[in-house]
Formats: structure tokens, sequence, C-alpha cells
């Protein structure tokens, strides 16, 4: 039979949990000055980051962007992939 775990025990663990992403920000942002973001460790500026997407969204092809802004094509699509994805976890959150 399993033992009982003491109701101040589990408050204990339930605030640990809740200050857990908290805490993992502020030790991210100590370590590397800055917080994660959704295309966090992509080694881009946000300029470029910025007009990767833009090109995207105004309909230029991975090639040619790759090509305008002197790249490789995989950097690119890593970029848009990873765009579309946070994209997709803040309107499923917001739809939720």
């Amino acid at each position: 039979m399993a033992a009982m775990v003491p109701a101040k025990r589990v408050a204990y663990y339930r605030v640990c949990l809740n200050l857990l992403p908290i805490l993992v920000h502020e030790i991210l942002a100590i370590s590397f000055g800055k917080l994660p973001t959704a295309l966090f460790g992509l080694h881009l500026s946000a300029e470029m980051i910025r007009q990767i997407i833009h090109h995207a969204a105004e309909g230029v092809g991975v090639r040619a962007t790759a090509r305008l802004l002197e790249l490789d094509k995989d950097t690119v699509n890593r970029v848009i992939l990873r765009a579309g994805e946070h994209c997709a976890h803040v309107l499923s959150g917001l739809l939720t």
C-alpha cells in the first residue's frame, strides 16, 4: 500500500513546480545575458531573422532568400520552420 504524502509536502512540491519555469528563465538570463525566445540558439542576429521572416511573408522562395541574404538555404528553412512552430503554439494557446 502506498504511503500517504502529507498535505504540506504536496503544497511545497506544487509551489516548486509552478516556480520551475521562472527559475529556468532566470538561470538562462544570468548565464547567457538574455532570455530565450522562440528563435533562441540560431546564431543569427535579430535583424537577419527579421529579414528572413519578412522575405517569407512576401512570398520570396527559400533559395532566393538564401541568395539575397547570403545564407545557406538550410538556415533559412530552419528559421522559417521555428517561426512557424512558434506561431502555431501561440495560436493554439489563444484559441483554447
